[in-house]
């Protein structure tokens, strides 16, 4: 089995001010955006804008 594809390794080019943990898998690999609302997460992937997330489904809400 193949092991699981994750962008962990760019938290290297974040400080550590500007990561915290996932509220979605829980791992510390969120990335916070300075002058934006908005976190991402290099492990599982999820977007947040503002609080809402937006990758569920790979779908993007048409009204944010």
């Amino acid at each position: 089995m193949a092991p699981e594809e994750t962008n962990l390794d760019l938290l290297e080019a974040f400080s550590a001010d500007e990561i915290g943990e996932c509220s979605s898998c829980g791992q510390r690999a969120c990335v916070k955006l300075r002058d934006a609302p908005s976190t991402f997460c290099l492990a599982c992937g999820a977007v947040r804008v503002g609080g809402m997330r937006l990758d569920v489904g790979r779908n993007v809400p048409v009204e944010i």
